[in-house]
């Protein structure tokens, strides 16, 4: 059954949900450039947003609750699956799934797929997205779901294959899935560690905010002027300590706004 939400909803909202959890604290927010995705020099293929140390892949499930679906019996209840494409990026002849893998033999990297869930006993798929949307603290890990990239092994992917689909089919709440065309196990992830802040963490040094005060000035002249002067934006944001990441909490808490600075390599900056 299909969740009813584009991958695009999916990623927005758990980047708000997983900001606001870690309160605010990522030092690295990176949305990989699609241009360079597949290059042998670019570091985030694969992924689809990079936050500090998590390299992460957003994928859309699906809920299969008849006894006929072909995994059923692995479970012998309802389950969710999702597909992935093991085909070569534009660049290159490595698939997404392929740069994730070796992401993933970094001990220092946290690579992950993240998918939708829920429980079953308390939504449906016409209204777990307005529980996720809605959801506080930590609660919003109820309607998520994630894959240790880690656990997969590079010898089930067929290298010579010049396009292939793999299926991972889990249960949540539970710390294993499956990944096919033949079951093995992998490892599931239930949620997180809260971040704590470090006063002393720097950015780094190979990227900086691409025009910044231009950015924050186009930003705050698009707020409507009756919320700028109800939260008086232009002075909190001016005199803080961190602009940018203080504009970005106000948007998200007060507009519902999901904005994302641009980073680039200092050394192509001029």
């Amino acid at each position: 059954m299909d969740l009813k939400i584009s991958e695009l909803q999916f990623a927005f909202t758990f980047f708000a949900k997983f900001n606001e959890y870690h309160n605010y604290s990522f030092q690295k927010i990176i949305v990989p450039s699609t241009l360079s995705e597949g290059s042998a020099t670019y570091k985030y293929n694969g992924t689809d947003l990079v936050l500090d140390q998590y390299f992460l892949q957003f994928k859309l499930s699906n809920l299969l609750k008849s006894k006929s679906s072909k995994h059923y019996p692995l479970f012998n209840s309802p389950y969710f699956e999702f597909k992935i494409k093991h085909i070569p990026t534009q660049n290159n002849t490595k698939s997404q799934l392929d740069f994730l893998i070796e992401h993933a033999k970094d001990p220092h990297k946290k690579v992950l797929y993240v998918v939708p869930s829920f429980d079953l006993t308390k939504y449906t798929v016409n209204n777990w997205y307005e529980g996720f949307y809605k959801s506080k603290d930590k609660d919003f890990f109820d309607f998520t779901s994630y894959v240790n990239i880690s656990s997969i092994d590079e010898t089930w992917i067929n290298k010579t294959a010049t396009s292939e689909i793999h299926h991972i089919c889990f249960q949540r709440g539970t710390s294993k899935g499956y990944f096919f065309s033949e079951p093995k196990e992998i490892e599931m992830q239930s949620g997180f560690e809260k971040a704590r802040p470090n006063p002393d963490a720097q950015f780094n040094p190979n990227f900086r905010y691409n025009s910044i005060s231009y950015e924050i000035e186009r930003i705050i002249e698009s707020i409507p002027i009756s919320v700028s002067e109800e939260i008086e934006i232009n002075s909190i944001v001016l005199n803080a300590t961190d602009p940018i990441r203080e504009l970005q909490k106000i948007l998200i808490e007060k507009m519902n706004i999901f904005w994302i600075p641009i980073l680039k390599s200092a050394d192509t900056i001029s």
